[in-house]
């Protein structure tokens, strides 16, 4: 679990709907300091789905979702990782939203 990670996707990503935000943070809480979860297998869409408190089927497609917008990323190797440099573009871009 990497605390800076999970608060930079709060602090970041807050124009996405709850499921989506659920879910991402959910990532964030089981991925390393990197953001990196290596490898995902079917009892980590499990976890993930479970704390986003969304189904496994609703977790893959945002977890899709979240791939198509740049903010995760699907390694060769069957790992997923949240693109932290996107995150704290997107963080400063919306800074003065807050």
């Amino acid at each position: 679990m990497s605390v800076r990670l999970i608060s930079m996707v709060w602090d970041a990503l807050f124009f996405y709907n709850s499921g989506t935000t659920l879910t991402l943070m959910a990532i964030a809480d089981i991925a390393n300091e990197n953001g990196y979860i290596e490898p995902v297998d079917a009892f980590d869409i499990k976890k993930i789905a479970c704390k986003a408190r969304v189904s496994v089927d609703t977790a893959i497609e945002i977890i899709n979702h979240l791939i198509d917008d740049q903010i995760v990323f699907r390694c060769g190797d069957g790992t997923i990782a949240i693109d932290t440099a996107v995150i704290e573009a997107i963080g400063k871009k919306f800074e003065s939203w807050k």
